[in-house]
């Protein structure tokens, strides 16, 4: 019996730039061009809703004073994963 599968070594491109662009954005904030950040950021969260990229995306909505758009990422976030400790302390600091 021959089996038959298809193998893709492209991974989807959309999500490989939202890897990209988490990265980019993360350089972004620690550099501290929120605006740019927050630009990227939010296009890797279209292409990818993920744990790691929304909780990002929250602690730079936090860092820029939207900490009602924050707590909306970080909630995402633990929608996702209930156990994701950067989202559960993004959501602890905006607390504070």
């Amino acid at each position: 019996m021959r089996l038959a599968f298809t193998y893709n070594p492209v991974p989807d491109v959309e999500q490989a730039l939202s890897f990209y662009r988490d990265t980019l954005g993360w350089v972004y904030r620690a550099q501290g061009k929120l605006p740019e950040a927050a630009t990227e950021l939010e296009k890797a969260a279209a292409a990818d809703r993920n744990s790691e990229i929304l909780t990002h995306l929250g602690s730079v909505d936090a860092a820029m004073g939207d900490k009602r758009r924050a707590a909306s990422s970080f909630s995402e976030a633990l929608s996702i994963d209930p156990n994701y400790a950067p989202a559960m302390e993004g959501q602890r600091r905006l607390k504070q």
